[in-house]
């Protein structure tokens, strides 16, 4: 599995599976509609316009692609920052579409649409997922913040060297895509229990489920 700040739950492992899934047949789509590699670059951009700036159609394609793969095998395996740029995008786009589709619906189409894997969330909270599961927004980083700071000021904030690429606009390298098996001791995987969703929880994360289950 793909390694992340902490634990992930059986949700967010849904929702993470769901995000890759529709990414990949949307890249495959626009690869095989578009006229030229320009317009399939445009297309792209439009959808992930933070992985667009670094990623190209061909190169998100495959490194999703492993993602996928690498996340249902059995070992974690380590990110770096193009990589969470990447499913950073993937999920925001994803969060947005659902949140968007279930609000305006209702009855029996409002729960197909509200599905996600075996759980139905009528709301997924991008931003308290990002919160929960990544190390942190480095890769966000402006150019001219970036620029602005020196090589131990960078090393003090604790950044990668693949923030810094990003911000400047540089793709990567094959070999900093590749996804390498992690051996320290804090790999992360999959709890079996939910702390941020209940048997009646509607939004993802449920912090109200989360506050009722931890009281002292």
């Amino acid at each position: 599995m793909l390694r992340f700040q902490d634990n992930i739950d059986k949700v967010f492992d849904a929702i993470l599976h769901a995000s890759i899934e529709v990414a990949i047949d949307y890249v495959e789509s626009i690869i095989a509609s578009s006229a030229n590699s320009d317009s399939a670059a445009a297309d792209f951009n439009d959808v992930y316009p933070e992985a667009g700036r670094v990623f190209a159609p061909h190169t998100a394609l495959k490194v999703l692609q492993s993602m996928l793969e690498c996340h249902n095998r059995p070992e974690t395996y380590f990110l770096n920052d193009y990589h969470y740029l990447l499913l950073y995008d993937v999920l925001e786009a994803f969060c947005d579409n659902h949140n968007d589709a279930v609000s305006g619906s209702k009855g029996k189409l409002r729960k197909e649409l509200s599905t996600v894997g075996e759980f139905c969330i009528d709301q997924i909270d991008f931003g308290s997922i990002i919160d929960c599961y990544f190390f942190d927004i480095d890769f966000l980083t402006d150019q001219e913040v970036m620029l602005g700071l020196r090589v131990g000021e960078r090393q003090r904030l604790g950044m990668n060297e693949e923030a810094f690429s990003i911000a400047t606009g540089l793709s990567p390298h094959p070999e900093e895509l590749e996804l390498k098996i992690y051996t320290g001791d804090d790999a992360t995987g999959i709890r079996e229990e939910s702390e941020l969703f209940g048997p009646k929880s509607k939004k993802y994360p449920d912090w109200s489920y989360y506050e009722q289950i931890n009281k002292s």
